[in-house]
């Protein structure tokens, strides 16, 4: 059995959850505009640890999206920032590596870094939403391309 789930697996296309794969991508970005406002707000308040766990609750949800965006297949999360990297381009790859505070930096230039790749992520996405994620997504655009 365990051999047949593995030639399976083998196999597996992402054409063939397209729509699903679509659907999925939509809500997460919606989801995670909901984290982009709290981490803005307790920026706006001066915040700095409350902002800080925002972006830590933020990027492993955002690798994972854009992952599947890329339609990535991997044996372990522990690749995916490196292979997201790659999937994703020069540009995704360096404001990653800030958003991730590979570097030392300030937490309010890892937050940015973090937007950046938030709005890369659901802007392309911004089609596939209903009329209500659309405007929540819309709304947390305004805010990241504005900060």
């Amino acid at each position: 059995m365990g051999a047949r789930l593995q030639e399976e697996a083998q196999r597996w296309e992402w054409d063939r959850v397209g729509a699903q794969r679509d659907a999925w991508l939509g809500e997460q970005v919606a989801s995670l505009a909901e984290v982009i406002f709290k981490c803005a707000n307790a920026l706006h308040a001066a915040d700095l640890p409350a902002a800080a766990l925002q972006r830590d609750v933020f990027v492993p949800r955002w690798l994972l999206a854009a992952s599947v965006q890329a339609r990535l297949l991997y044996d372990s999360e522990k690749h995916l920032p490196r292979l997201v990297a790659a999937a994703m381009g020069p540009h995704w790859s360096e404001v990653q590596h800030g958003a991730l505070i590979v570097d030392s930096q300030s937490v309010q230039d890892s937050i940015a870094a973090a937007f950046e790749l938030y709005a890369f992520l659901a802007r392309p996405l911004l089609p596939a939403l209903d009329e209500g994620r659309a405007a929540v997504v819309e709304a947390a655009l305004r805010l990241v391309e504005g900060a």
